[in-house]
Formats: C-alpha cells, sequence, structure tokens
C-alpha cells in the first residue's frame, strides 16, 4: 500500500509538472527530465516529428549540433537509422551499444556517443489519441531489461499524459497559427480594399477607363504606399507631373514639401551645389551657405518627394539613391 501511494503521489506531481507546459520545447524538456529522474535512466531524448512528417527534430539536442553534428535532425526516409523503421512499423524496440555502432547512420552514432554510450537504448514512437505521429521517445540505461520500466503502470501512465498534452500544445499552435494567418488575409483584403479607394479617387485626375489607365493608377497609389524610388518614364506631353503629383499626394510624404527641379535647365558645374547644397567658402563665390534641394525636400531628416527633369549631360552628378520621387526624360 505505501509503494501504491507513492507512485500515486509521484505521478500527480508530474502530471502536473507536464500540464503547466505551454509551449512544445518546454513540455519535451520536462517531460525527459522526469522519465530520467523517476526511472533512473542515464539519458532521456524526446524528438518531435515536424509539421511536413519528414523529419525527426530534437530541440534539447539542437545546442548541442555544432560538437555533436547531425544529432539533432533525422529525416523519416532516411533507414540508415532506426527512427525511420521505428515510425514505419509504429512499435518500440530495443538496441544494444552493439547494435547501435553497427548502423552506418553518423547522425544516431554520435546520438549515441553523446549520451554516454548506454548499453541499451529504447525506442518507442508517439501517438495522439486521433492516431496522428507525434514523435519518438528515446531512453538511455545501463540496465537493458526494459520491462521493468516499460511494463510499470505509473510510466504507460506518464507516457499518456505526454501524449495528450503533446496534442493540445499542437493544437493551441495550429489555432495561434490559423489566427495570425487569418489576420493576415483581412489584412490583405483591407490594403487591397484601400488601394482600391484610392485608385477610384485618382480617377479624377487620372481620367479614363481604358485597362491600361485603371492599372497605371494602381500602380501610382501602390508606389505611393511604399518607401521606394519612383521612375516615371514617358513621352514629352504625356503627364508625368501629373503622376509624381499624384504619387506624392497618396504617399506618408503627402504633408510634406514636394520640390520641383529642372535640371536641364541647370548649369552642370552648379548642379551638385544645388541639389546637395555647400558651406560657405566651398568655392569661389560661395558667400554663404546653401541648403540643396533634397534637404529642402525632406526637412532635414530624410528623402522627400523631388521631380527632375534630366538631360543627359547631368545625369552622371546624381546618386542613384537621392530622390524618392524621379520622372526623368533621357
Amino acid at each position: 500500500m505505501g509503494q501504491m501511494q507513492t507512485e500515486l503521489h509521484t505521478g500527480i506531481e508530474l502530471a502536473l509538472a507536464l500540464i503547466g507546459q505551454k509551449n512544445l520545447p518546454d513540455l519535451l524538456r520536462t517531460a525527459t527530465s522526469q522519465l530520467q529522474k523517476t526511472f533512473g535512466l542515464s539519458r532521456c531524448w524526446a524528438l518531435e516529428l515536424d509539421l511536413s512528417g519528414r523529419t525527426l527534430h530534437g530541440s534539447a539536442l539542437a545546442d548541442h549540433d555544432s560538437t555533436a553534428p547531425g544529432i539533432a535532425e533525422f529525416a523519416c526516409d532516411d533507414f540508415s537509422h532506426p527512427f525511420a523503421h521505428l515510425l514505419q512499423s509504429g512499435r518500440a524496440c530495443a538496441l544494444s551499444r552493439v547494435a547501435c555502432y553497427r548502423l552506418e547512420h553518423t547522425g544516431f552514432r554520435a546520438l549515441v556517443d553523446f549520451s554516454g554510450r548506454p548499453r541499451s537504448l529504447w525506442l518507442e514512437p508517439f501517438f495522439g489519441s486521433d492516431g496522428r505521429t507525434l514523435g519518438v521517445l528515446v531512453l538511455c540505461s545501463d540496465q537493458p531489461e526494459w520491462d521493468r520500466v516499460t511494463e510499470q503502470a505509473l510510466y504507460r501512465s506518464l507516457c499518456q499524459i505526454i501524449s495528450h498534452q503533446w496534442v493540445s500544445v499542437l493544437r493551441n499552435h495550429d489555432q495561434i497559427w490559423q489566427r495570425r494567418l487569418l489576420k493576415r488575409s483581412l489584412d490583405h483584403l483591407q490594403d487591397a480594399q484601400i488601394l482600391r479607394q484610392r485608385a477610384k479617387k485618382l480617377a479624377v485626375t487620372l481620367v479614363g477607363d481604358s485597362q491600361q489607365m485603371k492599372e497605371l493608377r494602381m500602380q501610382v497609389v501602390r508606389a505611393a504606399g511604399s518607401q521606394l524610388a519612383v521612375l516615371v518614364q514617358a513621352e514629352t506631353g504625356c503627364g508625368k507631373d501629373v503622376v509624381a503629383q499624384a504619387v506624392h499626394e497618396f504617399s506618408a510624404r503627402a504633408k510634406g514639401p514636394m520640390v520641383v527641379v529642372n535640371c536641364a535647365a541647370i548649369p552642370d558645374t552648379l548642379l551638385e551645389s544645388q541639389l546637395f547644397g555647400h558651406t560657405k567658402g566651398a568655392f569661389s563665390g560661395a558667400d554663404r551657405a546653401h541648403e540643396g534641394l533634397l534637404t529642402q525636400a525632406c526637412g532635414g531628416s530624410r528623402p522627400g518627394p523631388v521631380r527632375f527633369s534630366v538631360s543627359p549631360a547631368t545625369t552622371t552628378a546624381m546618386t542613384p539613391d537621392a530622390p524618392t520621387l524621379c520622372s526623368a526624360t533621357i
């Protein structure tokens, strides 16, 4: 009676410790630690099956993969290690130390070495109540009589609790992932609706019901919502100024200044000074400091919208990342 009470008390403590874990790595780390301590094992590992069902991964072993390469991941289609056979058969098995070292899989042999080269390993697949494969439990011991552990009612009860909690954590993870996916989908729909509303508003300025004009309006509102540099190219008289102004008005910088510069009208020798400014005395005739047009456009903090009409002779003086908005005639 005393032994039964002790086992019951131990089982309750272990169950509470397992139920308190909210993520899979912590759950498996607690489960293996408790199993190792309760049943006098030399080491105990848990390998979880990833979502693709193709790889067994040991989160507790990942930190040691640099010192013992290959011990943290095992491909399920690689039958040079015993885990693939285990998952295929669905039955637990014991392996002696000699049998382990007969296998050619370097990662599995490294796992045996890292576990202290135990005399025997017990490999047991874990399944959920719905038949879902969860992973593999690896028990290490120098006592090869595994019946004294695996046939105990306490061991079977703990395995059931681990399996139940394992499924619970995975379901919770799936629910979180589904909520995030739903949120991303709703955000995408909302963004698409905002783009359509802005494109419809832009139709007052960029008039036309053709498919090309509709695509142009969508390109303008998309460009306005980004932080990327924009290059507007078209023949003379097509309305590059209107497009440039629309990008500015629909951007987050709409309240800031829009500086329009006709670089073709600026002599090559003065282009750099006009765009980027100069200090007093920088060259002959510079009797005072001059704030460049780029600084005026961004308010001294970040590049703002600037429209350039650039001649071929002056393009080499410009840095490629200087303008946020560029209307070029080349």
